[in-house]
């Protein structure tokens, strides 16, 4: 077939003869549109998968089906941290061809799981038990031992006791009948990454350095952190404090594309799904940025920049200055806005974008949720049902998604920095947010 080409001053020709496939092949492996021929070296697991293959030549064309399967290599496990864990903390698995994962059992116990890479697997404890990390794969089962599942510590004293004054005791020791306590200081704080100097330099943990580090999140095998000022996501890995940049660079702007090659401007906000996504939120774009794990490629899912809280569907929605993010592990990602001064919700299979709180004046008012008010939003967290709220005025505030009623728990709209029960408390500033899962209600 010729094709005239009058703006490119061309005439272009299109081979209509050789060989086609109807749908891509196993990952490494290639097809050769000239010979028909299929070449290469799998790299992960596949089918069986029935491919149309058809030869083509003047005369006519020919199809056949060709069904091919990839078995892939067993698994192996060569290490495992941390070595003692507790229900719903996270154990990164380390190996060989943990691809095509079909179950993990840490003690003889199901774990949830999420396929880091072909080398690191990331498992989820319940409620487990010590013993075996067993790995199954479509190409086999590994195992290491040596896991110790955590307990809580059950202490005791030998007590009464009567001391004398002047007289030094016989030193009283606690008895634990429970999980071992850590021979380190409660409260004691450490440096774990970044050397203080504000820069966006790589390295391993003290050696490197970070630019405005504004929040974090985990997926148990990383740390994943923003840098706003650096415009980055940068990454620490957990086995041997590595730190990298895995998206955006040290120019601000607005870049959809993979790792380093995409742009942010001012990222502020973190969390990590479960199934291998991040969500960042860019407090000067007015944008949420997914970020997925495996590829780097970071999409806008909500957003185009304006300075506006319009509801609506992805980037035809506007977001004023977002700022806090909670998912509520239902499909729903909820946005605190610093300058609207709302709470949006991003349903993530439709993109559709809501207000489900704040009515955008600058107060602190409680009461039903789109008639409430609040001040600059700064975090978010989600906790059985509610979302808790950083309002800058500065009150911790939470949103019943139940009932739809906003009510202050902590705070008032006095600046201070006074310990006590509820409202009687006061705070100096308030940013980031989180919730332990036992308390809140």
């Amino acid at each position: 077939m010729f094709v005239v080409e009058t703006a490119g001053q061309k005439i272009r020709k299109i081979e209509l003869t050789g060989f086609t496939l109807n749908s891509p092949l196993p990952a490494g492996l290639n097809f050769d549109g000239t010979t028909g021929t299929i070449s290469g070296t799998p790299t992960v697991g596949s089918g069986p998968i029935n491919y149309s293959i058809t030869g083509i030549n003047s005369a006519g064309k020919h199809t056949v089906s060709a069904n091919i399967a990839v078995t892939p290599n067993s698994p192996a496990i060569t290490s495992f941290s941390p070595a003692i864990a507790g229900q719903n903390q996270y154990v990164s698995i380390y190996g060989t061809d943990l691809i095509g994962v079909t179950s993990v059992t840490i003690g003889g116990v199901a774990a949830n799981f999420n396929s880091i890479s072909p080398g690191i697997l990331v498992a989820q404890l319940g409620a487990g038990a010590s013993g075996s990390i067993v790995v199954t794969t479509i190409g086999g089962s590994a195992n290491i031992a040596g896991f110790t599942y955590a307990t809580a510590p059950a202490i005791s004293y030998t007590t009464p006791q009567t001391f004398t004054t002047t007289n030094a005791v016989i030193p009283l020791l606690p008895s634990n009948t429970g999980g071992l306590v850590p021979e380190e200081p409660y409260g004691t704080i450490s440096t774990y990454a970044g050397s203080g100097a504000a820069s966006s330099n790589p390295g391993t943990y003290l050696t490197a350095s970070f630019y405005n580090p504004t929040s974090i999140a985990t997926d148990g095998a990383f740390y994943y952190v923003v840098d706003q000022s650096s415009g980055a996501i940068r990454k620490i890995d957990r086995a041997n404090g590595a730190v990298t940049t895995i998206a955006g660079q040290s120019t601000f702007g607005y870049v959809d594309g993979f790792g380093t090659a995409a742009m942010f401007s001012a990222p502020n906000r973190i969390v990590y799904d479960g199934t291998g996504n991040l969500y960042v939120s860019e407090i000067s774009n007015g944008r949420i940025r997914k970020i997925v794990i495996s590829t780097g490629l970071v999409t806008t899912i909500a957003g185009n920049g304006s300075n506006a809280s319009v509801d609506g569907t992805g980037t035809n929605a506007s977001l004023f200055s977002p700022s806090g993010l909670a998912l509520d592990g239902q499909g729903n990602l909820y946005v605190g806005e610093s300058n609207g001064r709302k709470i949006r919700k991003i349903v993530l299979a439709t993109g559709v974008v809501s207000t489900v709180a704040g009515n955008g004046i600058s107060a602190s008012t409680d009461g039903p949720a789109l008639s409430a008010s609040f001040g600059n939003i700064n975090d978010l967290a989600w906790y059985n049902g509610n979302l808790y709220i950083s309002d800058a005025f500065p009150a911790i505030r939470k949103l019943d998604l139940t009932s739809n009623e906003v009510s202050t728990i902590a705070g008032s709209s006095t600046s201070g920095s006074t310990d006590g029960v509820g409202t009687a408390a006061t705070f100096a500033s308030i940013k980031g947010i989180n919730a332990d899962g036992s308390c809140c209600d």
